[in-house]
């Protein structure tokens, strides 16, 4: 069982145990500080970390943080001996997909390239030991502006994807990993539910087709209210989800969780996990601020 399944499942019997439901934190490695902060609060709450990295962030490039997927998964295990932090540690790569990094959207890469660079990444992450991949093919440049990509190219993309990862996977005889998919974001399409419900019955039947019965995501993203510009988490919604994918062995994966008013309701509606990144990036430009106002002022007080 891979660990994200094996953490997920664990979870569960602990809530029949005590009755406790748990959410799983993701923290979306915008930089070293981060990582260090999140592994040393993990180890501080006895609680497992989840890394959520975009390809913007860590890539075959270096992304924006100068790390490619093997130099990440160094430097996590680095900080977890550091502090002797033996908890479950889970590593992924957030919204993988086709122009979903910068560059490929503004140099208006054309289809065929967008798509074997996004492989390439994989295979790059499944090497270097990630434990999840979130493949969301929902962003196509070559929609015409104002209008929804449609379900069924999202759908045979996020087959094609999962598929090449299984396969580059198993050839090398790499362990098993976990998948996410879709995604909250409008563009995606499913925001609505009977284009939800066709993406998961669509899903289930292709991977069939080209011989993976046997995977399935443990992740869907759901829209649950919250977006870069609200911070209110909608338990009703949450709760229908969560039903709508329970029997099929997946739980309900929010996104845009960074200050949100009422996080406590994640787990009372079941969700299964919650990320969190510009929140950080946030707090350190805050805090870097902060820190020059003050050498500057006592500059000033020296002079």
């Amino acid at each position: 069982m891979a660990k994200t399944e094996r953490l997920l499942k664990r979870m569960a019997e602990l809530e029949a145990e005590t009755g406790v439901k748990r959410t799983i934190f993701a923290a979306c490695p915008n930089s070293t500080a981060v990582i260090r902060a999140s592994i040393r609060s993990a180890k501080r709450n006895n609680a497992p970390i989840y890394f959520a990295a975009t390809l913007n962030q860590i890539d075959t490039d270096g992304g924006y943080t100068g790390m490619t997927a093997a130099d990440f998964v160094k430097v996590v295990k680095m900080e977890c001996e550091a502090i002797n932090f033996t908890g479950d540690c889970i590593v992924a790569v957030d919204h993988g997909g086709p122009w979903l990094k910068d560059k490929q959207n503004v140099e208006k890469w054309e289809t065929e390239r967008a798509m074997n660079a996004v492989k390439a990444s994989f295979e790059a992450a499944i090497a270097a030991g990630y434990d999840l991949i979130h493949v969301d093919p929902t962003v196509d440049i070559n929609v015409p502006k104002g209008e929804v990509i449609d379900i069924h190219l999202v759908v045979r993309r996020t087959v094609e994807l999962i598929k090449h990862c299984e396969d580059y996977r198993r050839k090398n005889n790499y362990p098993e990993i976990s998948y996410e998919v879709g995604t909250e974001e409008v563009h995606g399409g499913l925001a609505d539910d009977s284009v939800f419900d066709t993406f998961l019955v669509e899903l289930k039947e292709g991977l069939a087709v080209v011989g993976l019965a046997d995977v399935w995501p443990c992740f869907i993203v759901g829209k649950v209210g919250t977006d870069l510009h609200t911070t209110l988490f909608d338990g009703e919604v949450a709760k229908k989800l969560t039903a709508k994918v329970k029997p099929l062995g997946s739980v309900i994966k929010g996104h845009y969780t960074d200050g949100v008013s009422n996080p406590q309701d994640y787990p009372l509606c079941g969700m299964g996990g919650a990320n969190v990144g510009p929140e950080f990036t946030i707090g350190e430009y805050e805090a870097l601020r902060s820190s020059n106002r003050k050498r500057k002022s006592t500059m000033q007080r020296v002079a």
